[in-house]
């Protein structure tokens, strides 16, 4: 693969679902190409060495990589949108953004999302360190494989992880043990979960939803009076707390103790 000045890929080039987060897709891009470095990839789309892509893929840089791959121009518009709140509310993407030690993207996900996609992919907003439960399944967001405790993060090369040697080329797959992430018994909430929360632990976890949406509106209303995003670094705390492990630890401690889980079956087992 060559960084000719005006190349572009022709062809494999998965088209990205609305809510898909960039780092994940372009695993799935790697993967339609058949590329074995993916270094070789960033350097023919001018992404970076390393580093958190979804946060840097706004403005020129997605504009670049729209062309790059010749991808419609409503492409990722969503994470772009999102991205530019966060830069905007002077809180940054380090107090926002799930990641890795190295910074690159970490994941949440919900299996029941996953189990439902024919083709599964991962959201942007799961990238979020305030959004901590699905609200279209009423379930917890998961934090690691079921089977081995890794990390979800993307981007990777799915043929060089165990998942790809064995055949499963599926975001839905554990990259590190090749587990079914969407195969995994999910923890739904319950009135005995809230209860166990509290009523300042349940404000800050229902407005995770509400932050995202300021991010992406680029304002809020907070007491009756609306404010600009660049207000949300003085409440960030107050919407959502800053104990999120906090939060994180009494949620886990009600799932070991409560038999209150469904099963959902991976469309790739069928």
């Amino acid at each position: 693969m060559s960084a000719a000045q005006g190349a572009s890929l022709k062809y494999g080039v998965p088209q990205p679902f609305q809510f898909e987060a960039p780092s994940a897709w372009l695993t799935r891009l790697a993967f339609a190409q058949g590329i074995g470095d993916f270094g070789e990839l960033r350097q023919f789309l001018g992404l970076p060495a390393q580093g958190d892509l979804d946060w840097h893929l706004q403005g020129k840089a997605l504009d670049e990589l729209r062309q790059r791959c010749r991808l419609p121009a409503s492409s990722f518009a969503i994470s772009s949108r999102l991205m530019q709140g966060v830069a905007l509310s002077r809180l940054g993407p380090h107090k926002l953004l799930l990641s890795t030690k190295d910074g690159e993207a970490r994941f949440r996900f919900c299996p029941c999302c996953l189990a439902e996609r024919s083709l599964p992919y991962l959201d942007i907003h799961w990238r979020f360190a305030c959004w901590r439960w699905c609200p279209i399944h009423d379930a917890v967001l998961q934090d690691a494989c079921p089977d081995c405790d890794a990390l979800v993060q993307h981007p990777y090369l799915i043929e060089s992880t165990r998942a790809g040697r064995a055949g499963h080329a599926s975001l839905s797959r554990c990259i590190f043990c090749s587990g079914r992430l969407a195969g995994m018994l999910v923890q739904k909430f319950a009135r005995e979960c809230l209860q166990v929360l509290g009523d300042v632990d349940q404000l800050w976890l229902k407005n995770g939803q509400a932050t995202m949406a300021a991010l992406y509106q680029q304002h809020f209303n907070l007491r009756g009076k609306w404010h600009l995003i660049q207000r949300l670094g003085d409440e960030y705390g107050l919407l959502v707390g800053l104990g999120g492990r906090h939060i994180d630890r009494k949620l886990e401690v009600w799932r070991s103790t409560r038999e209150l889980h469904v099963a959902v079956k991976d469309p790739a087992s069928w």
